[in-house]
């Protein structure tokens, strides 16, 4: 059984640490830290990450101090994640994460796996953006409203910088991630950035700090975790927007046919649909999807 559970940065606290745990075998789980987005500070990075886990009685916590594609595709390294039970990516600049794993021997087993389980995928911050398709990687959500996209242009205001998207990892197909949501008011980054990809249907999911997103995998029916919200963005595949007309600024963005849903800890969302749950939907939908697959594995 394996389950993908991007983390919006911030303080994590125990109860999302010690679900981790749970789904993932217990304090005996081998846990592989991967700070690869701390760049330079990969170590304490994954220090500091490791005692989350360790100061909740966890035993066998291992840092991989992969920072490009070299690490990515070393055997001891890909054998360390082939065998974990909690992979768990740390924060930092998210591009770092995907430069080095996209690709390598290393996607190739957390892929694998993914589809065979069992296995826990997380990631905070950083690590949480890379799990979608899509992923701002810098600029504000005023900048991205106002502005739009970068282009080669110097951005002179950092309130107002403009968005920056580039490929997430996709263990979420069709999702554009954001993280530290509400804390850094990202809001204008998913207006765009699902405008951008109404024709192909994706959904943003803007995941506030302190708050994790516990989805099953592969049904993709996921719960609300934490302290804070998780925000759902849609946009109507027939729905207006200007985004040729924007061209890094001048033109303020105009986008109909938006929704956004607010769900709170308890509140359930079904991934690949894109539809919300409310907590007395949720508790059955997911055990309907952990129990579906469990059947499946007996048979």
């Amino acid at each position: 059984m394996a389950f993908i559970v991007p983390i919006g940065g911030g303080a994590i606290g125990p109860a999302i640490i010690n679900k981790l745990l749970a789904l993932g075998g217990g304090r005996s789980a081998d846990i592989v830290i991967l700070p690869t987005a701390a760049g330079k500070d990969l170590v304490a990075s994954g220090r500091r990450y490791g005692d989350l886990f360790v100061r909740e009685g966890a035993g066998h916590v291992r840092v991989l101090e992969v920072a490009d594609r070299t690490g990515a595709d070393d055997p001891e390294n890909v054998t360390a994640v082939r065998g974990a039970d909690i992979i768990f990516f740390g924060g930092g600049d998210q591009t770092r994460i995907t430069a080095a794993l996209g690709g390598s021997r290393m996607e190739a087993v957390l892929r694998t796996r993914l589809a065979g389980g069992p296995v826990v995928l997380a990631g905070t911050s950083a690590g949480a953006a890379v799990m979608g398709e899509v992923m701002p990687a810098a600029g504000t959500g005023w900048g991205a409203v106002l502005r739009g996209e970068r282009g080669s242009a110097a951005v002179l205001d950092e309130a107002r910088e403009p968005l920056v998207l580039a490929d997430g990892l996709g263990f979420l197909p069709g999702v554009a991630l954001d993280q530290h949501f509400l804390a850094r008011g990202r809001f204008g980054r998913l207006l765009y950035t699902i405008s951008k990809f109404r024709r192909q249907s994706f959904i943003g999911l803007g995941i506030d700090e302190s708050t994790a997103l516990v989805v099953h995998y592969p049904s993709l029916v996921g719960e609300v975790r934490g302290d804070g919200a998780v925000l759902l963005f849609r946009a109507s595949r027939d729905g207006y927007d200007n985004l040729p007309e924007m061209g890094g600024g001048g033109t303020p963005l105009a986008s109909f046919g938006l929704t956004v849903d607010v769900l709170a800890p308890g509140c359930a969302l079904d991934v690949a649909r894109g539809l919300p749950l409310a907590p007395s939907e949720a508790a059955r939908e997911v055990a309907a999807a952990v129990s579906a697959e469990a059947a499946q594995v007996e048979e």
